[in-house]
């Protein structure tokens, strides 16, 4: 309930949806088209907020979720194009990032934590998961939208 006051207040809404929760394990694997989430993208076109508990330690080599500040706003035209692709398709690469992501790289924002480290994402912004390259990730998800 706590979560979802604050899913209220952030989306301006009385009754935030509790969309999906979920448990995400991740382990080593060659390939970044096999890491859920491991390109740059957005969850879709409506205003979404998530919580995250990290249940094992993540470290740069574990996976860390990323995040680049400021692109869940609406004003780029990319963002805009990407929206409205993905409200006609339906397609899940419709939310992905094309082209030369470098850009997103150097502004991005790796999030480090140990076991039990909580935070909170708009995942209207671009994002990504990096590969686990040794170890698992372990990271509980509860995200809410309008």
């Amino acid at each position: 309930e706590d979560m979802r006051e604050v899913a209220n207040s952030y989306l301006c809404v009385r009754h935030a949806h509790l969309e999906l929760t979920y448990l995400q394990e991740s382990g080593p694997v060659d390939k970044i088209v096999s890491v859920p989430g491991g390109e740059f993208h957005i969850d879709d076109n409506k205003a979404n907020l998530k919580f995250f508990v990290y249940l094992s330690d993540v470290t740069a080599i574990n996976g860390p979720f990323v995040v680049v500040p400021k692109t869940h706003r609406w004003r780029a035209r990319r963002r805009i194009f990407v929206a409205f692709n993905w409200a006609l398709t339906k397609r899940r690469n419709a939310l992905y990032y094309k082209g030369d992501s470098s850009t997103l790289e150097i502004k991005s924002r790796r999030v480090l934590g140990t076991k039990g480290t909580f935070f909170i994402a708009d995942t209207t912004a671009w994002h990504k998961a990096e590969p686990v390259l040794e170890g698992t990730r372990k990271v509980f998800v509860a995200s809410f939208n309008r």
